[in-house]
């Protein structure tokens, strides 16, 4: 997942939204009926990891962000009777029913997320409903963790061969209940889906992303004009775009999405049963990388339903771990993520040659520079 912006900051314009960087993986949606309201706290560290939480009055919406190592997790349900416009000038009187959940944990590499979502008759006093397609309504959750990952031999940096391997292993296990009677969608915003994305960047890849996220392009235009907003904003963009390494996505059971989303390209197709699934992703880093994972769970109805729910369970658990080179040590910038070690506890390679010379000392109150990934 590219990294979510701050809800209380509007980004650039939609005339971006066909040359952004990462396609299917950039994209975040948000319930437009209901303003949220939003506790916002961001702390970062000089490894590039960043904290994130958001809660949400609106029980159709909410995120999880960890890169910090400590478990995040949160959670919001409810029920509404809603005038949902009909698109006709007209509006429809029903009950809306949702659910959402999602946890992160750096530490255990774990991830988990569910949403759920319902409508009820048209009450008294409706009008007409709309046709199929025309309108529709979501619920969705997602939980997100990353990492930057150095390696070594010994106290030298791990010289990756050509072509050699790092391989992400997961398993899957969740449950999928999208009643036969919900149709293929005609449109992007009443898709259905529970997927995996993994993004791998090169280091700096999420200072970048953070960058670009946070990036408030009315206040910069205020301050410097549309023309120089826009210049920044495409910038941002580009630097976020010469970092990017790798990507893989996978849907997660029976979906209801537009052709070639699922099964595709970006996305691959994954059957769940009885026992967890176990998914892979195989590539040549070629050195040290950073990386995020999402899970999104998203649920849409359209509006001309009557008494229909459906639910995306992933809070059965997303595992993650890896395979790297047998001669490879793995440092992470947590620290925390399972089977590697703190990258803050490796010395810079400059710092062997100090110690070897006896010139530690010299470092005085300026102090010993620990190795941080950037």
């Amino acid at each position: 997942m590219t990294l979510n912006a701050s809800p209380a900051r509007k980004l650039a314009p939609n005339r971006l939204a066909a040359t952004l960087a990462m396609g299917l993986f950039a994209g975040s949606y948000a319930v437009a009926s209901t303003t949220p309201v939003t506790h916002y706290s961001g702390r970062h560290l000089n490894s590039g990891e960043y904290v994130q939480t958001a809660e949400y009055a609106n029980s159709n919406y909410g995120y999880i962000v960890d890169y910090s190592g400590a478990a995040t997790e949160g959670s919001n349900s409810g029920a509404r009777t809603w005038a949902f416009g009909n698109g006709a000038g007209g509006y429809l009187h029903k009950l809306e029913t949702s659910s959402v959940f999602a946890r992160a944990d750096l530490a255990s590499g774990e991830l988990k997320a569910s949403a759920s979502l319902g409508l009820g008759i048209n009450q008294p006093g409706s009008d007409a409903a709309p046709a199929f397609g025309v309108r529709s309504t979501t619920a969705s959750a997602s939980a997100t963790i990353a990492d930057s990952l150095s390696f070594r031999n010994g106290s030298s940096g791990y010289l990756w061969a050509d072509g050699e391997q790092f391989t992400f292993r997961f398993g899957v296990d969740g449950t999928v209940d999208i009643p036969a009677a919900v149709a293929t969608p005609v449109s992007s915003s009443a898709m259905t889906w529970a997927t995996l994305r993994l993004n791998i960047w090169r280091p700096g890849g999420l200072e970048a992303n953070h960058q670009l996220s946070t990036f408030d392009y009315n206040a910069y235009a205020q301050q410097f004009g549309n023309d120089a907003a826009w210049t920044e904003y495409v910038r941002l963009s580009n630097q976020v775009n010469a970092l990017a390494l790798n990507s893989a996505g996978w849907c997660l059971g029976e979906s209801r999405t537009l052709a070639g989303f699922c099964g595709g390209v970006f996305f691959q197709q994954v059957t769940l049963g009885a026992t967890p699934a176990e998914v892979s992703y195989a590539f040549a880093p070629g050195g040290d990388f950073e990386w995020t994972l999402e899970l999104e769970t998203r649920v849409a109805m359209d509006l001309s339903y009557e008494n229909l729910s459906s639910s995306l369970d992933f809070s059965h658990t997303i595992r993650t771990g890896f395979v790297a080179p047998t001669s490879a040590t793995t440092y992470s910038a947590s620290g925390l993520f399972p089977d590697t070690l703190p990258a803050a506890a490796v010395p810079e390679p400059h710092s062997w040659a100090l110690m070897a010379c006896g010139l530690l000392g010299l470092m005085g109150a300026a102090g010993f520079k620990q190795r941080r990934p950037h």
